[in-house]
């Protein structure tokens, strides 16, 4: 309903030009932001381990890079599930899709571990993309890591190399993800220390490839509990990098001194749903360890709760709502306030 004289169209489409020019400006404008600070910023590219080297199929990319001379974690190696980003080593989620790509910062968790001295040896196979929820282990484009007490048993996932390579000795820390059982269960088939904590206590900047941003966790696989104690102290504490800690986090926390005192008084709960579909040998395996904590002094206690069985659909619709937030906004960053991992983003949208 507007009509213009032949000036004014002339003047009318300058002035349109004029703003896209300026918009494109705007668009194009590439403004770097600076990058978290990093330990060891002299580190070499690594490479992939042959089958020889790693007859386990458990590590993706082989490295090293030396943390301080002391710390909580000094004389101790580490590695990390390959959706955890370390600078200069190749990151490729499971997936051959993103292959080739080399994040250009460091995870909290990686930070934190070469400052409290520990050794950074390279990154784990694991299920594609975080995939399977705690299955088989071997859904991803890497292959299935063997279970280093039977070739023919699966090691769970999706941490699955970093359970291998923790069992097998060839590591003694390391970091896996867990959203549905994804640290506990492969730590469970492998024998190891596998420990998810309290939400927000360990920061999850620099980790992709979640589901929603609620049940997202990382967290170490140990062969021992004084291991896992030492790695999530070095590591736990608020970051100000972590869009996810949006409560109050201490900025450390003391695990190891309470390694010491025993469990008397301990507070155990054994959930009667959770063994309804358990197999004779593992319910019994579960209960003599239930047998040695009551032994040494903790309070058990059975405990039943009907609605175990019926959550499943529930998580399946909440996860499903959490996971579709976090895809829209390519896996990093939605809902963040902090460090904006472009270089990630970029490689993920193509």
């Amino acid at each position: 309903g507007i009509h213009l004289g032949p000036d004014e169209a002339v003047k009318y489409q300058k002035y349109l030009i004029e703003q896209m020019e300026e918009l494109d400006t705007f668009v194009q404008a590439r403004i770097d932001e600076p990058k978290p600070p990093m330990m060891s910023p002299a580190r070499g590219p690594g490479y992939r381990p042959s089958a020889e080297e790693d007859p386990l199929n458990a590590w993706v990319w082989k490295c090293r890079i030396e943390g301080e001379s002391d710390g909580l974690l000094a004389g101790k190696t580490a590695s990390y599930k390959d959706h955890i980003a370390v600078a200069g080593i190749p990151m490729s989620f499971g997936a051959f899709a993103l292959e080739g790509f080399i994040p250009d910062f460091d995870a909290t968790v990686v930070n934190r571990v070469l400052k409290e001295g520990g050794t950074i040896i390279g990154k784990n196979v694991m299920n594609g993309l975080s995939g399977g929820f705690g299955t088989g282990g071997g859904i991803g484009d890497y292959g299935r890591p063997l279970n280093p007490h039977n070739h023919d048993h699966v090691t769970g996932g999706s941490s699955s190399g970093s359970a291998a390579a923790v069992s097998a000795g060839e590591v003694d820390i390391s970091f896996g993800g867990d959203q549905g059982g994804s640290i506990r269960i492969p730590a469970a088939y492998s024998g190891i220390v596998g420990h998810k904590p309290t939400f927000g206590l360990l920061s999850h900047f620099g980790i992709g490839f979640g589901s929603d941003q609620s049940i997202d966790y990382t967290g170490p696989l140990t062969r021992t509990v004084e291991d896992a104690a030492a790695a999530l102290q070095a590591t736990a504490g608020h970051d100000p990098n972590d869009p996810r800690q949006t409560r109050d986090v201490p900025a450390s926390i003391d695990l190891l001194s309470g390694l010491t005192g025993g469990v008397s008084g301990l507070r155990v709960g054994v959930l009667k749903e959770g063994f309804d579909d358990a197999e004779a040998d593992v319910r019994d395996l579960v209960m003599a360890a239930v047998n040695v904590l009551a032994e040494a002094g903790a309070d058990i206690s059975n405990v039943s709760v009907p609605e175990h069985h019926a959550i499943g659909a529930a998580q399946a619709a909440l996860t499903g709502e959490g996971a579709l937030a976090i895809f829209k906004t390519g896996f990093f960053g939605a809902f963040s306030r902090t460090y904006y991992p472009a270089s990630i983003i970029t490689t993920i949208n193509k």
